[in-house]
This record gives C-alpha cells, sequence and structure tokens, in this order.
C-alpha cells in the first residue's frame, strides 16, 4: 500500500513538474510577446509625432520614413497580429495552437446570427440595437464585427440575442 502510495505521489509530482515547465514556457513566450509590443510602441509615438510635426507645418507630403511606419502600423496589421495571437492563445488556453480542434472545423458552438443590444438598466424598455450580425462558421474562430449604428450615451449593459445557432 505504501509503495502503492508512493507511485502515486511520483506521477503526480511528474505531472505537476510538466505543468509547471509548461506554464514557464508559456511565460517566457509571453516575455517575448510583451517586448515585441514594448519595440512597437515607440516607433507608434515616432510616427505619431511625425505626423503632428507634419501637420502643424503643413506639409502636404510625408516624408517616407513616415509613410513606411505608418504601413507597417496599419490599424489592419495591428488587427491582424492581435488576432493571431489571440487565436493562438485562446485555442485552449496554453498559448499553443490547438491544430485538432480547427482542423476538425469545430465552430459550431457559435451562433450563426444574433444582434446586439445596449441598456441604461435591467428595466430599460427601449433598449438600443447595435445590429445584427453573422458568424461565418467557413471563417476564423476569432471575427470582429462593426457596430452598424453609432450611440454616444453611456450603456450599463449589453445584451446578445442569438437569432439562429
Amino acid at each position: 500500500m505504501i509503495k502503492s502510495d508512493l507511485g502515486n505521489l511520483r506521477t503526480h509530482l511528474e505531472t505537476l513538474s510538466l505543468e509547471v515547465k509548461n506554464v514557464m514556457e508559456m511565460r517566457d513566450e509571453l516575455k517575448s510577446k510583451l517586448k515585441e509590443v514594448g519595440n512597437v510602441i515607440p516607433k507608434m509615438s515616432e510616427a505619431i509625432l511625425n505626423l503632428r510635426n507634419e501637420v502643424s507645418e503643413g506639409k502636404k507630403e510625408m516624408n517616407l520614413h513616415t509613410k513606411n511606419l505608418l504601413k507597417a502600423l496599419s490599424p489592419e496589421t495591428v488587427k491582424n497580429m492581435v488576432r493571431n495571437e489571440l487565436q493562438t492563445y485562446d485555442a485552449d488556453k496554453t498559448g499553443r495552437t490547438d491544430y485538432a480542434l480547427e482542423s476538425s472545423g469545430e465552430t459550431a458552438t457559435a451562433p450563426r446570427d444574433f444582434s446586439i443590444w445596449g441598456l441604461t438598466d435591467l428595466e430599460d424598455e427601449k433598449p438600443f440595437s447595435f445590429g445584427t450580425f453573422t458568424y461565418d462558421n467557413t471563417g476564423p474562430p476569432l471575427q470582429y464585427f462593426e457596430i452598424q449604428v453609432e450611440y454616444w450615451i453611456l450603456l450599463l449593459l449589453i445584451n446578445v440575442f442569438v437569432i439562429r445557432i
């Protein structure tokens, strides 16, 4: 019985050791990603400063350096970087892509058609519709949806209404 207990403890210890190793690897990967982001921020700040200077000086043409910085840091580029990182992390919360899940097309849990409503409180009788949206099951798992109508009043609650799965 003691040998059995020791064997179980050894097995649990090995499992914990592997989990600690995985967490440490994930921590190192996150540090690396943060360092990458940290390297991008000064470039963005420089681009913004150059734009301010050019606008304030009334220049009609941007210099080549500023154009290249803006192209490299376009909203679409940043959006793609964030999407890729979130998709990798969200695969199974380990920071590693879950190829088995994606290759099997496991996006069936996502609602196909849905609408988003804003409410000022729980008793709001006239909620505000931000729009109706469709999730593309053949597209990437992480998708963005532009709101169809802007609303500039403080809303305390957001309601997602699933129309069709």
